[in-house]
Formats: C-alpha cells, sequence, structure tokens
C-alpha cells in the first residue's frame, strides 16, 4: 500500500549535482515529470529496467537494467531539472521502502550464494577469511554487519535512508511505499499510472514486473517461513537495533508478528557445496 506523503514544494538545493556529486539512487526524468528513488534489494533490477523505457519513451526497450541511470539522469537534467521535478506539485516522485530484516536476509540470500558462494558483494566471506566457494552462514553474515557502520557499507547492505537522500528528503515525495515480493505488479502498475507512464508497463509481453522470478511466490516459501528460520529472535533483534535509523525515519514496525515465532533453523547453516537450505525456487 502506497501512501501520499505531505510535499515540500521549496526542495533543497540540488547545486552539488552540478559538480557530479550525484544523489545515489535517484533517476529523475524532466519531461515525464517524474523521479523514483532505486534502492538495491528493493525491485531494484526491475525499477531500473522501467526507467530505462522511461527515457526511451518505449515500452519495448529492454528489460536490462541500467544500473547507472541514476547518475545518467542527472547528469542529463542537471540541477535545474532535478529542482523542476522536485518542485513540481503535479510532479510524481516514488520510493519503495522494504522492511529492514527482510531486505538484509534478501541480500544474504542473493550474495553470499550466487556464483556457487563466490559473489563478491557477499563481504562477510572476507570478514570471517573465507575463499570463494566457501559457504556462509546467516549467523556469521550478521556478526560482519554488526562489526560495520550501516550508513557506510555497500548499497544492498546500507541503510535505506542513506540513499537519494531520504534522511533529508523523504517529505519531498509524493509516493512511499513499503514493498511486499507478492505485489510488486500490483505497486509498480499503480506508480506508472500515476505518473501516467501505464503505457509503458501495459504489455505482460514485455512489462519488467512479468519477471516470474521477480513476482510469482508460486512453489516458493512464504517470506514469513523464510525469516522465521533464517533468524533467531535475538538476531532479528540485533539487525532492529543496528538498522534503527530506517525503522524510525520510515515508521517501519519493529515488532513484526513472526519474530517471537522464529526457529532460526537456517541460522547456522553451512555446507561444504555451497547448498543453501532453502528449497529450490525460494527468494526474497
Amino acid at each position: 500500500m502506497h501512501k501520499v506523503a505531505n510535499t515540500s514544494h521549496d526542495p533543497l538545493s540540488f547545486k552539488a549535482v552540478d559538480e557530479g556529486q550525484f544523489i545515489k539512487g535517484l533517476v529523475v526524468h524532466p519531461p515525464s515529470k517524474f523521479a523514483f528513488c532505486l534502492i538495491e534489494k528493493n525491485a531494484c533490477s526491475s525499477w531500473s529496467a522501467f526507467g530505462r523505457k522511461v527515457f526511451s519513451g518505449n515500452a519495448s526497450t529492454s528489460n536490462s537494467p541500467n544500473y547507472f541511470l541514476d547518475q545518467i539522469s542527472q547528469k542529463q537534467a542537471g540541477s535545474s531539472g532535478l529542482e523542476q521535478v522536485f518542485r513540481d506539485p503535479g510532479a510524481i516522485r516514488a520510493v519503495m521502502l522494504r522492511d529492514p530484516l527482510a531486505r538484509f536476509a534478501s541480500a544474504f540470500m542473493d550474495k553470499c550464494f550466487d556464483r556457487q558462494c563466490g559473489n563478491p558483494y557477499c563481504f562477510a566471506r572476507n570478514y570471517h577469511n573465507k575463499q570463494p566457494g566457501q559457504t556462509i552462514s546467516m549467523k556469521e553474515n550478521i556478526d560482519w554487519i554488526l562489526h560495520r557502520d550501516p550508513a557506510k557499507v555497500d548499497g544492498h547492505w546500507r541503510l535505506q535512508s542513506e540513499h537519494c537522500d531520504l534522511n533529508r528528503r523523504l517529505n519531498e515525495y509524493t509516493i512511499v511505499g513499503l514493498m511486499h515480493k507478492d505485489r510488486l505488479n500490483v505497486d509498480a502498475h499503480c506508480i506508472a499510472r500515476a505518473a501516467g507512464l501505464q503505457v509503458l508497463n501495459a504489455d505482460s509481453e514485455v512489462s519488467p514486473w512479468n519477471n516470474p522470478l521477480r513476482t510469482s511466490h508460486q512453489e516458493s516459501t512464504s517470506e514469513e517461513d523464510i525469516l522465521k528460520k533464517l533468524y533467531t529472535p535475538g538476531a532479528a533483534r540485533a539487525i532492529i537495533t543496528h538498522f534503527h535509523k530506517d525503522y524510525e525515519l520510515f515508521q517501519i514496525d519493529s515488532a513484526p508478528r513472526w519474530l517471537e515465532k522464529a526457529t532460526g533453523e537456517w541460522f547456522e547453516h553451512s555446507s561444504p557445496n555451497c547448498e543453501p537450505p532453502w528449497p529450490n525456487h525460494s527468494r526474497l
């Protein structure tokens, strides 16, 4: 569900963009009166692919993401274009947020088991002096992040409030949504319709939201069941405390109903063959 934020028509300055100090994650397209905040693990790839369609004006444009779209768009728009979109009361400025517990678990499931446990974005592997191919447990991954400043780590693990200047600009957004993996398609179409860009999402053959790996929860374990097995209650509370700035700024529930029923049966899982503990097709 999206909520309409209290918007400011006198945004903070964007002058630094003209000097090459780009705002991480912020994609802006003045002709469409549209801005979107890309945040890793919040359906970032699909939103980036949608952004490519916005820039081309063509729904058939590739569904491949462009992870430099924030810098490209800001350089093209300049501070004047950014200010135009952020001052316009009729513009759509949207961001999709995510429960930090689910987002952290999603990054772990992806980055720490991708490429046969060789993805370099699983920084806990080096922290624990393990070699590519060796499994990192959720316990080890949490131990790594608790020894890092969550405002300064790589974007996949970084506080959401450190993206797009959200810690200073949240009130400048017109749509703030909380992501749920089984509503990606619905939420994306809602935002596209609000921005008058629904034609770019209309064709099920080319919409980035109809990728079954991202939108289908058939044959997969529910998000709550995965989280209950990955976290112990104590570990979940440690992450909530460590990411407290996101919980407080975005008013996200810091006591989810599943937490007290967490079993942590996958918490210390380790496999010599990089075998994850979750069933095939399970994703967050």
